[in-house]
C-alpha cells in the first residue's frame, strides 16, 4: 500500500427472499444490485473500490444459463466502477445468494467515518429518496411500471448506483466530518450518525428531497410520502455533514445529481428531532431495516 494510504475492505451479502425476489428480480440485476450495494460500503468512507472477490450459493432449480447471466451482469457492473474480480467460489444452497468482499484504499486524510460529526454541522443527502422502497412495492404488486410511470423508482430498486464518482468529488473538495450511505433507511442511518457521533440530530420534514413519482407510488399505496423516505432503506444515497463555512462549496460542485440540506448536528443532550412544516416537532426514531430483530 502506498505511502498515505489505508486500505478499506468490506464484505456485503445478497440473500434471496431477504434481498431480492426471483419474482421480479432478474439475474442481470442480481449481479449489478449486490455488487454495487457491496461498492457503496466503500464509498460511503471516502474510498476507491480496486478488487473483489465472491462467493455464490447455488440452490436446486438454477440454470447454468442463470448463472452466467449473473456473472456477465457482475463484470459489466465491476468494468463500470473499475473493479477488477480477482477470484470467488461457488457452493450448493438451500437458497441462492451471493457474497463479496471488496477492498479499496483511501488517502489518510480524506477518510470519512459516521462517527466525526460536529454540533453545528449542517446534514446533507445526495439525489431523492423513498424510490427504492415504493419501487418495491411497485414490482411486488406486479403493476405495469411503464403504464404508470414508475420506471425511476423500479430501476432505484433494481439497479440502485454506487455514489464513488460523487463521494471522490465531495472529499477532494471539502471537509466531510462524517459520511454513511443509506443502506438501511434515512431515519436509521441519521440515527447511526447521531449515536456514534455522541451528537443529536434535528432535520427538516419539508427539505427531505422526494420525487414526484415516488410521491405518486407512495399515495397509490396509501404511504405519506416523508414517512416513506425515512424508512426507505437501499438507496445508497450519500448521507454527510459539513461545517456551515462548507455549504456555499457544494453549489460549485457539478455532481449531476441533487445534494440537498436537510438539517443539522445538535448536541447529546438535546433530542433527535423531525420538525414539520406547521412548527409540530416528532422525535426521530429508527424505522429502516432491523438486520437482527
Amino acid at each position: 500500500m502506498p505511502s498515505g494510504k489505508f486500505s478499506s475492505i468490506t464484505t456485503d451479502a445478497f440473500v434471496e427472499n431477504v434481498h431480492f425476489s426471483l419474482q421480479y428480480f432478474s439475474f442481470s440485476d442480481i449481479g449489478a444490485k449486490s455488487l454495487s450495494a457491496a461498492i457503496s460500503d466503500i464509498a460511503a468512507i471516502g474510498g476507491i473500490p480496486s478488487v473483489a472477490v465472491l462467493s455464490l450459493f447455488i440452490r436446486e432449480g438454477i440454470k447454468k444459463s442463470e448463472i452466467n447471466e449473473l456473472y456477465k451482469s457482475v463484470k459489466e457492473t465491476a468494468k463500470k466502477y473499475w473493479v477488477n474480480i480477482v477470484g470467488g467460489d461457488i457452493v450448493k444452497a438451500e437458497e441462492l445468494a451471493i457474497v463479496f468482499t471488496i477492498v479499496g484504499e483511501i488517502d489518510k486524510s480524506n477518510i470519512t467515518l459516521r462517527s466525526g460529526a460536529q454540533v453545528g454541522d449542517i446534514i446533507f443527502v445526495t439525489g431523492n429518496l423513498g424510490g427504492a422502497y415504493t419501487g418495491r412495492l411497485v414490482l411486488e404488486r406486479g403493476l405495469e411500471i411503464n403504464a404508470f410511470g414508475f420506471q425511476d423508482i423500479a430501476k432505484k430498486h433494481l439497479r440502485p448506483e454506487a455514489r464513488v464518482d460523487e463521494s471522490q468529488k465531495l472529499i477532494k473538495n471539502l471537509k466531510i466530518n462524517s459520511m454513511i450511505d443509506i443502506s438501511d433507511g434515512l431515519s436509521t442511518d441519521l440515527l447511526h450518525i447521531a449515536e456514534e457521533s455522541r451528537v443529536s440530530v434535528q432535520i427538516e420534514a419539508s427539505r427531505i428531497p422526494i420525487s414526484e413519482e415516488t410521491k405518486r407510488a407512495a399515495s397509490l399505496f396509501k404511504l405519506g410520502p416523508i414517512e416513506t423516505a425515512l424508512r426507505s432503506g437501499e438507496e445508497y444515497e450519500l448521507l454527510f455533514t459539513v461545517s456551515p463555512k462548507e455549504t456555499e462549496k457544494i453549489k460549485q460542485l457539478d455532481l449531476k445529481i441533487p445534494v440537498t440540506p436537510i438539517g443539522k448536528i445538535t448536541s447529546k443532550e438535546e433530542k433527535n428531532v423531525i420538525i414539520f412544516p406547521d412548527g409540530t416537532k416528532k422525535p426521530l426514531i429508527p424505522t429502516g431495516y432491523v438486520h437482527i430483530a
